[in-house]
């Protein structure tokens, strides 16, 4: 949500400021909207990335999680003198 502000207010000061300029020159419309369109393409790769990190930050820490859970020692274990058993059925 912060980036979409971040990017909401960008464009609106962005209008802002340009708006006067377009009464007087209709040619600075196209500057403003190319400029905009500009504008969002590097806010949402911004915002892919921030995304992108916190999916790597995510995929560490499961992955710890992951290795401390095969490096647990299992409670049952079986004796190396057990008898070994046919099997029916």
């Amino acid at each position: 949500p912060m980036f979409m502000l971040i990017s909401y207010v960008a464009i609106g000061t962005a209008i802002y400021f340009v708006g006067q300029s377009v009464v007087a020159h209709p040619t600075d419309l196209a500057a403003i909207t190319s400029f905009i369109s500009y504008l969002m393409q590097i806010f949402f790769a911004i915002m892919i990335g921030g995304l992108m990190s916190t999916f790597a930050s995510r995929g560490f820490i499961s992955l710890r999680r992951i290795g401390a859970v095969l490096a647990t020692v299992p409670d049952l274990t079986y004796r190396a003198d057990a008898p070994e058993q046919p099997l029916s059925g």
